[in-house]
């Protein structure tokens, strides 16, 4: 677990005082717990660099290593993403748990309207449910609630509750690397609310501006929505906060007055209702982690050169080829063991340079000319 490096911001750092310090460490994971919503250094937090970093949570631990048999995930789909979530279920959904016959399986729930048809590499996994809902799919806060009290409901006994989308791509070694980690430090002993993902925080200018914001626009940091979790006591902070949390009550107030139909659907946007609530419900701040990659792999190597030195848990914005890809080009030049000891995504590695030959994007996301053949074993 050397290879994570935890540390908290410290909640009470005043705007006016705005020190800086580079958490992000060659092939780690450096992760950030935000416990303040006021951040005058908001641009830099996106860099993976933090105000007032302090108290290293690295203390150890003692309890069973955290397996996949803790943790729960929920995804919503339709059926025109249907070849999206048969390539996550032919590579790290598969992962998860090579040994599907084992008890040593996630809770896995998918939510899909009315009219669906499921992959036909479903039969191939006992231990996902469907469960069908009538929300529309626009309505993405909704059914984030949904999926999280779904699982609450259905695993009742789970540590961790995760939501991904269906153009996610999951290293599933490096997730419950990760998630062990959390755990060694404490964090997810039952009474602890614990929310974890690549942190996204508003630019607020300076105290007055605070002071004068309306609850809905309070300043609070939130998870990405392409992958992110809660331990047991946050989905039960989320799941009591419905009917007193200011995002919902805002949104039944516009529903019910006689504005336009832009303003009542205006940011209904799923992670930040979860940040939102959670922070104004129980002070409960997001566990930033820069390795929970809110773009494609593509985006990195065409755009910036290179990953910062962060060791990735997640890409999203990949279509099925590029899912189908991913898999090919881990799996064929890695083994487990290189794999959870940190990956290299810089155009100096060959396998990168055939990536790039491979797969192109296409409005943001990443896809790819796929086949069995399409990429060079390791040697």
């Amino acid at each position: 677990l050397s290879s994570f490096n935890f540390v908290r911001v410290n909640s009470s750092n005043p705007l006016s005082n705005c020190s800086y310090a580079n958490v992000t460490l060659h092939q780690s994971l450096a992760c950030v717990s935000f416990h303040s919503p006021q951040y005058k250094c908001a641009s830099d937090l996106q860099a993976g660099i933090c105000p007032q970093i302090k108290n290293s949570l690295s203390t150890p631990f003692n309890q069973q290593p955290l397996t996949w048999n803790d943790t729960a995930f929920f995804v919503y789909t339709t059926s025109s993403n249907s070849a999206r979530l048969s390539a996550q279920l032919r590579t790290w959904v598969r992962r998860l748990s090579l040994d599907i016959h084992s008890d040593n399986q996630p809770g896995f729930i998918i939510l899909h309207p009315s009219h669906y048809e499921p992959p036909k590499e479903l039969k191939f996994f006992p231990f996902i449910q469907l469960r069908k809902h009538e929300i529309p799919f626009k309505v993405l806060d909704d059914l984030t609630f949904t999926g999280f009290q779904t699982l609450r409901e259905e695993y009742p006994d789970k540590s961790v509750y995760l939501k991904f989308d269906d153009d996610t791509v999951i290293i599933p070694e490096m997730l419950l690397k990760f998630l062990q980690a959390v755990q060694s430090n404490g964090q997810l002993a039952s009474e602890n609310p614990v929310y974890f993902g690549k942190a996204i925080c508003p630019r607020v200018k300076n105290t007055k501006e605070i002071s004068n914001t309306r609850p809905s626009r309070t300043p609070f940091c939130y998870a990405q929505g392409a992958l992110y979790g809660l331990s047991r006591a946050a989905v039960d902070v989320l799941i009591s906060s419905r009917k007193i949390c200011s995002y919902w009550t805002q949104i039944q107030t516009r529903q019910t007055s006689n504005d336009d139909d832009d303003e009542k659907q205006m940011d209904r946007i799923e992670d930040r209702m979860v940040g939102h609530c959670l922070w104004e419900h129980r002070k409960v701040g997001v566990t930033s982690c820069g390795s929970f990659k809110p773009q494609s792999v593509l985006h990195y190597v065409s755009e910036y050169q290179d990953f910062d030195g962060v060791t990735p848990i997640s890409f999203h914005h990949i279509d099925a080829s590029g899912i189908l890809s991913m898999d090919k080009f881990l799996y064929t030049n890695l083994t487990t063991s290189q794999i959870r000891q940190g990956m290299s995504f810089t155009r100096s590695n060959p396998w990168v340079t055939e990536l790039l030959r491979l797969c192109s994007l296409r409005s943001r996301r990443m896809r790819c000319q796929f086949n069995p053949t399409s990429f060079q074993t390791r040697k």
